[in-house]
């Protein structure tokens, strides 16, 4: 699982590199305003959990970019499958996660790179348990109004 990480976390960071989602080099961040991006960014991440795990639909869709795209399973996705995969939470009537890994790399004062590894657990309204194990998630947030938001999001799932 390591090696989809790196491989993963390299393929994202040279795409947003040639597209223009980094610094100019004579622009690079200082140590300060690095840290500075990872903590508003583990804040809205911590803030993002707290929605999941609420299963709030209408909150989590809010850390979305109308104009993300969303890449696993052989497909891409637009905002509205996103928000369709979401309309499915109404099934579940509880939900749990288990980060094991989380990471912030900041690329620019406005642009970063989340990648969150874990398991979760949902419990359906019939009773049933839905378990996925070792999850990754790569996601590209851009600030946009001021707020960070999900521009790119890659997925997989080892079960």
């Amino acid at each position: 699982m390591k090696t989809f990480y790196l491989a993963s976390m390299i393929v994202v960071v040279l795409v947003f590199n040639f597209c223009g989602c980094t610094s100019p080099q004579s622009d690079q961040l200082t140590q300060k305003q690095k840290e500075q991006v990872k903590s508003e960014l583990q804040t809205v991440l911590d803030s993002f959990c707290v929605k999941w795990v609420a299963l709030d639909e209408e909150a989590v869709l809010k850390f979305y970019s109308t104009d993300m795209v969303r890449v696993g399973k052989n497909k891409q996705l637009d905002f509205q499958a996103e928000k369709k995969i979401w309309d499915g939470v109404k099934d579940f009537s509880s939900a749990k996660i288990d980060p094991i890994h989380v990471d912030i790399i900041a690329l620019s004062k406005n642009c970063a790179i989340s990648t969150w590894v874990g398991n979760t657990e949902y419990l359906a309204k019939s009773g049933d348990t839905l378990k996925l194990k070792n999850q990754v998630y790569t996601n590209v947030f851009q600030k946009i109004n001021g707020q960070w938001k999900i521009i790119y999001e890659h997925y997989s799932a080892f079960n």
